[in-house]
């Protein structure tokens, strides 16, 4: 185990990440948010938002230094084991200890598999909480990932459907309170159900037809894509079995989108927490822990896709946090509820290629660049410089958004399409 990563690098990364949290906070939500944007240009045809270019040059800065005092944890470790690497054999280390964690991580994410097989709580989380042995800044990935993931989608259904549920009880009739209970064969349909529209979704989507791979490039999908985002599925369900899903409490909140309600307020600064968070889980140091797991395979297809998009040991917090209300209280797992399930599916669609090239392939375009694209609001990347096309981008049917750099100042102008 290397202590020094998982504390002083963690502690590191912790730090980083609250002192440059508040730096990106200073950006206006009006200047990146799509529903502001939006909202802005219904009285007009344009507008114009300034914003000081020292902003950006600070939390590069920022990124340098971290990424810097990380290298610096490493070369420390190597002198002490006497295996320090030099600049043409690094690449290949690296390579070669992801290999070696993948197959780590797997060989433990298949034995929380069987513990929760056999409904074992205890042993599901001691044996998962190995992962921050040989994955430790997975910690830092895992936390800040699956508390932005929670407060942004999740919170709402936690604090909805018991309440929902209690109102309900009281006020129908016992004959309409039918309910659907987690079991196996529950498990085998929810799986059949996703991995069949994720087939659907390598042909065609709502937002226009897939560029096709080749087969062997599907399988690769079918079989990582199963290891690395659907285990997560897979485990919180063993634990759920026994959970009761009232039928009418799910499609009143579905239709009423009550839990969506709270969970909009909560989620105003998702995009911004996200790309912070991403970002950082693309550092040299970090990703090989956590975040590569999802960018193993060139390119993405719709097997490939989480409710966002992870890496399996970016989970660790969020899928304890389904787990924990779902085993011990009987509370429906948040990713079961139709806000996060519309998430999901929206996941799906966002982890395909469409064959027109435009504002549809933004994530995809992430897959195949890596280090452009770390928002789904794709204002903040082109604030931060790390969009495909900085300069100009279109969000059809929407507007239109530039980027100038006139001498301290960015200039970001919006046009109504």
């Amino acid at each position: 185990m290397n202590f020094q990563k998982l504390f002083k690098g963690n502690f590191i990364l912790f730090k980083f990440y609250y002192e440059y949290l508040r730096v990106l906070l200073k950006i206006p939500l009006a200047y990146y948010s799509n529903v502001y944007i939006n909202s802005e240009l219904k009285d007009k045809k344009s507008f114009t938002v300034n914003i000081n270019k020292s902003l950006i040059e600070d939390y590069k800065k920022g990124l340098k230094e971290v990424g810097d005092k990380l290298s610096e944890i490493k070369r420390s470790n190597e002198i002490k084991t006497g295996n320090e690497s030099n600049e043409s054999n690094e690449s290949n280390d690296n390579d070669f200890d992801f290999k070696t964690k993948m197959i780590l991580f797997f060989c433990l994410r298949i034995i929380c598999v069987i513990t929760a097989w056999y409904g074992s709580f205890t042993w599901t989380t001691i044996i998962s909480l190995f992962q921050f042995t040989f994955l430790p800044y997975s910690l830092f990935v895992s936390l800040c990932y699956g508390i932005n993931t929670y407060l942004s989608i999740m919170i709402g259904n936690l604090i909805t459907f018991p309440l929902l549920k209690l109102l309900i009880q009281t006020i129908f009739p016992e004959w309409l309170l039918h309910s659907i209970t987690i079991t196996n064969t529950f498990i085998i349909i929810f799986f059949a159900v996703d991995q069949l529209l994720c087939f659907i979704f390598l042909f065609i989507t709502p937002r226009g037809k897939i560029k096709l791979f080749s087969l062997e490039r599907i399988i690769q999908s079918i079989i990582f894509g199963f290891l690395n985002t659907k285990t997560y599925h897979l485990i919180i369900l063993l634990l759920s079995r026994g959970v009761e899903i009232t039928i009418i409490v799910w499609i009143i909140d579905a239709l009423l989108g009550i839990s969506a309600i709270i969970s909009t307020q909560t989620q105003k600064y998702w995009g911004l927490l996200f790309y912070h968070q991403h970002r950082a889980a693309h550092l040299p140091e970090v990703y090989f822990d956590a975040h590569k797991f999802h960018h193993f395979l060139h390119d993405t297809t719709a097997f490939d896709a989480h409710i966002y998009g992870n890496g399996a040991p970016e989970e660790w917090f969020m899928l304890n946090m389904e787990v924990i209300p779902a085993f011990f209280f009987g509370c429906i797992p948040p990713s079961l509820t139709y806000f996060p399930l519309r998430q999901s599916w929206d996941s799906k669609i966002g982890h395909t290629r469409k064959e027109i090239q435009n504002y549809f392939n933004l994530h995809a375009d992430h897959h195949l660049y890596h280090t452009k694209i770390f928002s789904f609001e794709i204002v903040i990347d082109i604030i931060m410089k790390t969009a495909v096309n900085s300069e100009y981008n279109e969000l059809p049917g929407e507007f239109s958004v530039s980027r100038k750099e006139i001498g301290d100042n960015i200039e970001i102008t919006f046009v109504k399409l």
